[in-house]
């Protein structure tokens, strides 16, 4: 059904496809499930226990690593084509923008140097030694208007007031890339303490405030402040880079993060954040803005940077990324290589190739002629979030300045980025799904009709594969059958549909246990003479097959009791009605009056 080979981003509907059974379908559990014939989940259920030779490429050092890391669920194999595409695309696109910065190597290294500090510090010096500004010093003939100096933000009288340089100093901290530390952005309501006294003096147990404020009411509150302001904000960038601009480039509006995307965005990426987690997703609103050279993105910086403090009124730079410096270029790729090793199971020795595939240490680094500059080999932009103000409202968005080879190169790999994302998503998914497990649930919910019932409803054919109903037994070696039978919670309709109806447990899975004993010879049917409360729940433990239910009823423990003794400790169902019905099941007058000997002897 799928060709990934294909290249996906050429077809649609191979795509569409993806989309509808992977990425938005959050119930399809089927991609959670262990390849069982890949060598890595061959190798792990040999020797899950010797992993100190196989943590080389593990920097979380996590010498205890469960099962769910080292497991090749199904989702890897989409996982692992869609890396494979993307590696044969990279080479292509290194090459590409290798002759793009080589054009103008000088101006690259500007590029890769840019911060700032250094730009606002260079636009003080330059507007301190002229009447004129003569531009943003990038030589894209940009001017700033008005010679008074009272009138030039970055004049040296008024450095103080250029809010850029403010901003950036005062949220210098990644923890305060937040919405709600902006004047004017949207506040919480509660704090994390407040809403814990809130849920520790509720009543109900599963009411959890601090998530649903944050994940609901937060999250909805920002999302309606984006719609608000998107305009405003699309509006201005539109007249910097377009209308206000010589320098050509395609400028594209974003869309806003839906509701969906902001929430798993705060549980993946902000899980271990301070409340509200939502009030760190500050890319809500965002554009992007595409040149066609490195040396128009050069100067297109310095012209918005410029810009932008003109406007210090209604913007203000939170932070800036840039992603072609040096240092953030190699954390970027050491983050990526860090996420690669840890997901694609290089905790085992084995010598896979699929390692080859997914390792980007092996791929070759090119540099340019000149400068010896290094070509990016993932996508890189750079990012400026803006404290985007108006009519005493603020909200942050983010501003994505790019070269068309990256423009083009993100599009193509979109797709695979869309499933490749979802690893972490996934494996965190299938820990849930074991730690949840149908077996867990029905071990917990015991024979509790109101427990029970809701399992029979959503999950009628989990009942006849379950490991725990098949194969599991107690520490005296009961059944699944034989507990059903001890318990005297269970329900004579529950139990009915239960082992008659064979749309639960199958049919010969119910006989098979009837006739099962424990480590002390007790059957089922004994414990259901000694527990149930009616002997229409009894009679659900009687072998189908007549030779078999003799036999159960001349049966012996291991302490010799017998059926009769057992129907006589019941307390709950008349000893007349229980005992008359036992004999009528011997249908043997002789062993009747043997087996109430033993049990007088008894």
């Amino acid at each position: 059904m799928l060709s990934v080979e294909n290249e996906i981003e050429k077809n649609s509907y191979q795509w569409q496809w993806l989309i509808e059974h992977l990425i938005e379908n959050r119930n399809l559990l089927c991609w959670l499930d262990m390849e069982e014939s890949h060598p890595i989940n061959n190798n792990n259920n040999n020797d899950n226990n010797n992993n100190n030779n196989n943590n080389n490429n593990n920097n979380n050092n996590n010498n205890n690593n469960n099962n769910n890391d080292t497991k090749w669920i199904r989702f890897h194999d989409i996982k692992h084509f869609c890396e494979t595409q993307t590696i044969k695309d990279t080479m292509k696109t290194q090459l590409k923008i290798q002759m793009e910065m080589e054009k103008n190597e000088e101006m690259m290294k500007k590029l890769i140097d840019w911060d700032l500090r250094s730009a606002i510090k260079h636009w003080g010096d330059t507007d301190s030694g002229s009447g004129s500004g003569s531009g943003s010093g990038s030589g894209n003939g940009t001017n700033v208007s008005g010679s008074n100096p009272s009138s030039n933000p970055t004049s040296p009288r008024n450095r103080r007031a250029f809010n850029p340089l403010k901003s950036r100093l005062k949220l210098h901290f990644k923890d305060n890339y937040r919405q709600d530390v902006v004047k004017y952005g949207i506040q919480s309501q509660y704090s994390s303490k407040q809403l814990l006294d809130i849920q520790m003096h509720s009543n109900d147990m599963l009411f959890h405030p601090r998530h649903n404020y944050d994940y609901h009411v937060y999250l909805h509150d920002l999302l309606t402040r984006a719609h608000q302001m998107d305009s405003f904000f699309q509006d201005e960038m539109m007249n910097i880079f377009v209308k206000s601009s010589s320098i050509d480039c395609q400028f594209k509006s974003g869309p806003i993060k839906s509701w969906e995307r902001c929430k798993m965005k705060a549980q993946m990426e902000y899980s271990d954040n301070v409340f509200p987690k939502c009030a760190h997703i500050i890319d809500i609103i965002r554009c992007e803005v595409t040149y066609q050279s490195f040396q128009d993105l050069k100067c297109g910086l310095d012209h918005f940077v410029h810009a932008i403090a003109k406007k210090s009124k209604n913007f203000q730079i939170m932070r800036v990324k840039n992603g072609f410096a040096e240092k953030g270029r190699k954390e970027k790729e050491k983050e990526e290589i860090k996420i690669d090793n840890n997901n694609n199971d290089n905790n085992n020795n084995n010598n896979n190739n699929n390692n080859n595939n997914n390792n980007n240490n092996n791929d070759i680094v090119l540099y340019t002629s000149k400068l010896q500059l290094r070509v990016p080999r993932n996508y890189q932009d750079i990012k400026i979030n803006l404290i985007c103000t108006s009519n005493h409202q603020s909200i942050v968005g983010e501003v994505q300045l790019l070269v068309h080879a990256m423009s083009s190169f993100k599009e193509r790999q979109h797709p695979f980025y869309e499933i490749c994302r979802l690893n972490s998503f996934m494996l965190s998914s299938r820990e849930q799904v074991k730690t949840n497990s149908f077996d867990v649930q029905l071990q917990m919910a015991g024979f509790h009709p109101h427990a029970l019932a809701p399992l029979m409803l959503h999950f009628p054919l989990q009942f006849q594969t379950s490991h725990f109903i098949r194969s599991g037994k107690d520490t005296s070696g009961k059944n699944f059958i034989a507990k059903m039978a001890y318990s005297n919670s269970l329900q004579v309709r529950c139990a009915t549909q239960l082992l008659q109806s064979n749309l639960f447990i199958p049919l010969h899975v119910v006989q098979s246990q009837l006739l099962e004993p424990n480590d002390s010879k007790t059957f089922p049917l004994m414990f259901a003479l000694w527990k149930q409360s009616s002997v229409e729940c009894m009679r659900l433990f009687v072998p189908s097959d007549p030779l078999q239910a003799s036999q159960l009823w001349r049966a012996v423990d291991s302490d010799n009791r017998s059926c009769v003794f057992y129907a006589a400790t019941n307390a709950d169902v008349d000893l007349s009605s229980s005992l008359t019905w036992v004999k009528s099941n011997l249908n043997d007058e002789k062993k009747w009056q043997e087996l109430l000997q033993t049990q007088d002897t008894l």
